[in-house]
């Protein structure tokens, strides 16, 4: 089954203690279509930008949260 080319980004669920990690993953996986977007259409576009140090950090934030989903999925099994 292949992936669509247009992907819904995740957004945060407060009460999903995983839902950052989820919403900032799906946001990296789409970092090309972010940047290509506000270049085309940036005077369009009124909204916060995200800087080259911007997306650093969220890919060393995910590293770090991933470790947590993964605990929290083991943890939370039904098993």
């Amino acid at each position: 089954m292949s992936e669509s080319p247009l992907q819904k980004l995740q957004q945060d669920v407060p009460t999903r203690w995983n839902s950052v990690y989820i919403m900032m993953k799906s946001l990296l996986q789409a970092e090309a279509a972010v940047v290509e977007y506000i270049l085309k259409f940036g005077s369009n576009y009124k909204g916060p930008k995200l800087l080259d140090s911007d997306w650093e950090k969220m890919s060393k934030y995910c590293e770090v949260l991933e470790l947590f989903c993964q605990a929290t999925v083991l943890l939370g099994g039904e098993k």
